[in-house]
This record gives structure tokens, C-alpha cells and sequence, in this order.
């Protein structure tokens, strides 16, 4: 296969022999009950494998647990500690070093795995493509330092690779701050929708289950999804307002704490003090069979996050038609509308109105459920995702 320098891309995409890198700079939690790949990854490898690529996959932390599954050759580095970043030199090198891929496939730019793996593939002349999403500027002196070096990187590598950022905002980011040229920046939120496979799952639970999910329904209940941690995604204050919100009116209303993570004990004793354990529930991990089945019996979707990129729990509930209540940050504007698909608000003391409005309303509830699951089920497929990722990659190969 040529090189990229030699500017012939045709039928790049239809080798069977084709190989891809893909670079995961993060783990996930277990949140539903095992490890997996972050939904995006498989989203990427179902469409590479399709193309006819083989896969190798790079990958720090608990990821490493799940990657035989997904039919993939995967090459681990150690447990990552603050700056230690410590790889296994044989696995790594050898993997990088050994046979020469048609592209690399980077998630996140705020990592040392990306540092390193860029620079290889730099000197290799292998063609990347980097996706980014849930940017943060670092307030650590260590960790700048670390950034510095990644955007001073970028910018002398800047022919060399296209950014993917899933939002607006992430765009934004990439720009002015990571001083990356426009050119170089493609814009898609195609690596967070909900595919094929998990469509004709969640459509198979809601016709087996359709009796269970009805009856649940006769309660408004209200469901996070997600890691238990305060840092980010306030989970405590989710409780709190919660509580606000129950000893405003709706004393029969439910909320439902699906996930896993540091929180879990001060979860549990903050809900006890309150004496809301009727109430406020803490499921724990659940299977992806649950985790739907939470989704159709519930009312909407609860975050009040302190920053996030784009969840992918708000496209799980646009997919099972539920509506999402979230904070206006970063680019959640970019996917819900108030009064269409969900409602975002600005401070915390707006939060029990809208569960209110949402609980009482029945009938508005259902007219945004309706147009929410059937725009989405129209829309955030995988299929809109692979034509998008076909032509990004065929542009920089």
C-alpha cells in the first residue's frame, strides 16, 4: 500500500489487508455492570471492520478488559497514575513499531499516549485522524506543561492529521486555544449515536417488556444514568434537588441512580439521612438489558453536570424517546432544545419547576417523547456516522 505522500487513495478503503491503530488515551467504568468500550470505539470498529481494515487497538486502564469481545488484536499499557503514564515498552513498541498502518484513529488530545503515539505515526507517515470531545483547559502546572507540548505538536505537525470534534463548542476549543487552523477541524457527532445494533435491542426490550414498562410508568420517575462522582457529574446535588423537588409536591415520584463510581457510600448515607430510600434508588451497574429498560420506564433523563462534553446518555434516552433535563454548558445546546427534545437550565434552583412541569404535564410529556424518538430513530444512526467517518478518512489518507 502507498503512503499518503504519494497522494493515490483509490481504493484505499476496499483492502482487505488494510490495518488501522486506534488509540484509546482513556478507560470507561463499569458502569453497566462490566467493562466495555466507550460506545464510540465501537461504533468506529464496526464501520473499519466493515471497510475491510484489521484492528489494532491502544488502550490505558480498565478498557483493556473487554477488547477480545469486539474482535480486535488490542495492546495494553499499564494503569495510568497522574504523570507516570508508564507503558509497557515491549507491547507498545513492538505494536507501534511493527507493521506499518493505512491510518491511525486518536481519541483525546489531553493524554501522553497521544503525545507519544502522534510522534511515531509522524515519523512513519501514517495518516491520523484525532477525535475530540469534552475539552478542558488544565489548571495543574504538570498537566500544562503536558498540553503545551501536545499543542506546540499540533501546530508543526498541522498538514498532517484531521481533528473530528463532536461539537461546536469542542470547535471552538480546538481553535483558539489548542491553535489548530479551521482547515484542519471536522465537525460531526456522528461517533455518539446510537447504532443499529443497539436500536434492535432497545425496540426487541420494548416489545417483550411493553406490560412491565406500563406499569412502571404510572409513576413519575426521573433516571441518571452514569459515574457516581461529585467532581463532575454531581450526583449528590442530584439527590439534594431530588429531595427539593419531592417535598415541593410530588411525594410519589421516583428517582432512579443507575451506575457505579466514588460516591456510591455518601450516596447511600445522604439518601438515609433524608430518609429517602423509597423514593431515591441507587440500582447500581445494570446490564444494557436493565439499562433500557430503565430508560422506557422512566419520565427523563436527570443531569446536572459541572461540565461535560456530549453524553451518551442523552442520545440512550432520544433513542428510547425520552427527554433529557441538563445543564446549559459547554455544547449540550447542540443536541437539546428546550421545549423540543428537553430543557436545559442555568442555576439549580430551576430544576424542581421542571421536574414539576414534566410530572404533572402528561400530555405535553408525550407530544415531546413522540417527535424526540421518532426524529431520533430517523437520525442518530450509525449508518448517517459511517458515510461521515468514509469521507473524513478518505480526505486524509
Amino acid at each position: 500500500m502507498r503512503d499518503a505522500k504519494d497522494g493515490d487513495v483509490s481504493g484505499i478503503m476496499e483492502k482487505p489487508t488494510a490495518l488501522s491503530h486506534i488509540v484509546v488515551s482513556q478507560g470507561y467504568p463499569g458502569t453497566f455492570g462490566k467493562h466495555r468500550m466507550q460506545p464510540w470505539v465501537e461504533n468506529v470498529n464496526e464501520f473499519l471492520r466493515g471497510e475491510g481494515f484489521a484492528i489494532h487497538l491502544f488502550a490505558c486502564g480498565d478498557n483493556n478488559l473487554c477488547f477480545t469481545e469486539k474482535q480486535a488484536i488490542f495492546n495494553i499499557s499499564k494503569r495510568l497514575v497522574g504523570l507516570s503514564d508508564q507503558f509497557s515498552p515491549v507491547a507498545v513498541t513492538r505494536a507501534f513499531l511493527d507493521e506499518k498502518p493505512s491510518v491511525a484513529v486518536i481519541h483525546g488530545l489531553q493524554h501522553l499516549l497521544t503525545l507519544f503515539s502522534m510522534i511515531v505515526y509522524f515519523f512513519r507517515r501514517v495518516p491520523v485522524v484525532i477525535i475530540v470531545h469534552g475539552l478542558y483547559i488544565s489548571d495543574s502546572i504538570l498537566l500544562s506543561v503536558r498540553d503545551f507540548l501536545m499543542k506546540s505538536l499540533l501546530y508543526v505537525f498541522r498538514r498532517y492529521y484531521s481533528v473530528v470534534a463532536l461539537t461546536d463548542y469542542d470547535r471552538k476549543l480546538l481553535e483558539e486555544k489548542w491553535w489548530i487552523p479551521l482547515d484542519r477541524i471536522k465537525i460531526t457527532k456522528a461517533f455518539l449515536y446510537v447504532n443499529k445494533t443497539e436500536l434492535d435491542k432497545l425496540h426487541q426490550i420494548e416489545n417483550s417488556e411493553i406490560k412491565t414498562i406500563l406499569e412502571r410508568q404510572k409513576t413519575p420517575v426521573f433516571l441518571y444514568v452514569g459515574r457516581l462522582d461529585h467532581d463532575q457529574k454531581r450526583v449528590d446535588e442530584i439527590v439534594k434537588t431530588f429531595y427539593r423537588f419531592l417535598k415541593l409536591r410530588h411525594s410519589n415520584a421516583e428517582l432512579m441512580i443507575a451506575g457505579t463510581g466514588p460516591l456510591k457510600s455518601a450516596l447511600s448515607r445522604i439518601i438515609a439521612e433524608l430518609g429517602m430510600q423509597d423514593q431515591i434508588k441507587l440500582v447500581g451497574s445494570v446490564t444494557e438489558e436493565e439499562k433500557w429498560l430503565h430508560y422506557l420506564s422512566s419520565r427523563a433523563l436527570l443531569l446536572m453536570s459541572k461540565f461535560e462534553g456530549m453524553p451518551r446518555v442523552i442520545f440512550e434516552a432520544f433513542a428510547a424517546g425520552k427527554i433529557v433535563i441538563a445543564p446549559d454548558v459547554c455544547g449540550l445546546s447542540e443536541v437539546i432544545k428546550s421545549g423540543v427534545n428537553g430543557f436545559l437550565f442555568k442555576q439549580d434552583e430551576e430544576v424542581p419547576r421542571l421536574l414539576e412541569k414534566i410530572a404533572s404535564n402528561g400530555q405535553f410529556l408525550q407530544i415531546m417523547e413522540e417527535a424526540t424518538q421518532k426524529l431520533t430513530r430517523m437520525v442518530f444512526t450509525s449508518e448517517k456516522g459511517q458515510k461521515e467517518l468514509k469521507l473524513i478518512l478518505e480526505s486524509q489518507m
